[in-house]
């Protein structure tokens, strides 16, 4: 990730960041339930 928020520093920062923050948080959900699914 931090390849591409540097890939994206002189892009919009704002929307950059809200971007990855939405692409971190699914895959974390996505991640949560895996690990559920196995418990």
């Amino acid at each position: 990730l931090a390849g591409v928020q540097r890939k994206y520093a002189n892009d919009d920062d704002k929307s950059c960041a809200a971007t990855l923050g939405k692409q971190i948080r699914k895959v974390k959900a996505s991640l949560r339930k895996r690990c559920n699914a196995r418990l």
